[in-house]
């Protein structure tokens, strides 16, 4: 199957940019090899999205693309869709070809649903480390067999990454409880260079002590002007709130807040406190917050809406847009 049969033959080698949607179409290794080789005759490219969720490459197809996409010298920008494929947890090869990358600046990885466990990652992210150029990271590994070990050993490596400017994880459904935020968290807290940084966490087993930590080790990034969050279904409390709000207020560069606060059991006093003490970032420009399927009342709800609270942009409350 020729993938680029949109493109004249004789303009292959001069391609820059290459976007191509893939999802769903029975792609098995071998298909995926004629892909790269396809691929690796565009010498010139510098930015490549491949969306592959939903196919059958196993790590085997994955190795075998990867060795014909390291074949453009110029390759910055690097987009691969990977969910659910039954990749399964051998990724350390995987992190060796995308190591040969050495122009790469920004590698977006979606592996949901897609059988890893926690050496898989890590030795992922250690091969990864030698991309000297990477300054932004993006990992879904949703709905993987990751736990507190998992989050653990992912730390420890991303403690190496001094040079990452942007970096976001999302690890929502993993079985992750405080001991896994700690670690990782205590790890982000030495990438002193980030400035943007997303964390997805939902329905996990997250309580007081995880957001607390987490919280205060966000706070010693005094680089970070954008942050998200989502500790959406959890077991998070007032109290773990308030501590989140008050580490949080410290991040004087920051311009962008996002968090995700729904399901969990989060009152009046906690929702305000939040609200007032992101306000005193000087920087701050924007504020997303929700608190969907929390007990929080109407008139907590019109006190966030008020003057004083004019950085917020938008608020969700029990599935209401305001």
């Amino acid at each position: 199957m020729n993938y680029l049969s949109e493109i004249k033959e004789e303009d292959i080698p001069n391609l820059e940019e290459i976007k191509l949607d893939l999802k769903n179409k029975g792609i098995k290794d071998n298909k995926a090899n004629e892909l790269g080789l396809q691929i690796s005759k565009c010498i010139n490219l510098e930015s490549l999205v491949l969306q592959l969720q939903q196919n059958l490459i196993t790590n085997e197809g994955l190795k075998q693309l990867l060795m014909q996409l390291t074949k453009p010298k110029k390759l910055k920008y690097l987009e691969l869709n990977l969910n659910e494929n039954p990749l399964g947890d051998e990724l350390e090869i995987v992190g060796k070809e995308l190591a040969n990358l050495k122009n790469m600046t920004d590698l977006f990885l979606y592996l949901r649903e897609s059988k890893i466990y926690q050496e898989g990652a890590q030795n992922l992210l250690k091969e990864l480390n030698n991309c000297n150029n990477l300054s932004q990271l993006y990992l879904d590994l949703n709905k993987n067999q990751l736990g507190n070990k998992g989050l653990i050993l992912i730390g420890d490596e991303l403690s190496k990454f001094q040079s990452l400017q942007s970096f976001s994880l999302l690890s929502c459904e993993n079985h992750i409880y405080d001991e896994g935020v700690i670690s990782l968290s205590t790890s982000l807290s030495k990438c002193l260079s980030l400035r943007k940084l997303t964390l997805f966490f939902q329905k996990n087993y997250i309580e007081t002590g995880g957001v607390c930590f987490l919280a205060n080790n966000i706070s010693k990034l005094q680089n970070l002007t954008f942050l998200q969050i989502n500790i959406s279904k959890n077991l998070i409390y007032n109290n773990a709130v308030q501590v989140l709000a008050n580490e949080i207020s410290k991040l004087q560069k920051i311009v962008s807040i996002s968090l995700d606060l729904s399901n969990n059991f989060i009152k009046d006093v906690a929702a305000l406190q939040l609200g007032r003490e992101i306000q005193k970032c000087k920087n701050l420009k924007n504020i997303q917050l929700c608190f969907w399927e929390n007990p929080i009342s109407e008139n907590c709800i019109n006190n966030l809406q008020q003057k004083n609270m004019s950085k917020i942009k938008k608020l969700v409350v029990n599935s209401i847009l305001i």
